[in-house]
C-alpha cells in the first residue's frame, strides 16, 4: 500500500514541519542520518517531477499551489 512506502512517510513528515526532520526519516525507517539525507533527495526528484520542490529552510514543499493540492 502506499502509505508504507518511504515516500509517503515522508511527504507526511514534511508537513508536521519539526526541528528534528531528519533525525524522524532516519528514526522511523530505521537507517543512518546519512541515508535519511538520500531518501530527501529521492523525494525531491519525485516532487519535481510534479513541478514541485522540497525547500529546506524551513522544511516545506514549494510550487504551484494547485500542484501541491493534488500531490
Amino acid at each position: 500500500m502506499t502509505y508504507h512506502s518511504d515516500i509517503y512517510k515522508i511527504a507526511k513528515l514534511t508537513f508536521s514541519d519539526t526541528p528534528e526532520f531528519v533525525e524522524k526519516i532516519a528514526e522511523s525507517e530505521s537507517i543512518s542520518i546519512s541515508n535519511a539525507y538520500l531518501k530527501l533527495e529521492e523525494f525531491d526528484a519525485i516532487l519535481a517531477e510534479n513541478r514541485l520542490f522540497l525547500g529546506r529552510q524551513p522544511l516545506e514543499i514549494l510550487g504551484n499551489e494547485v500542484n501541491i493540492r493534488f500531490f
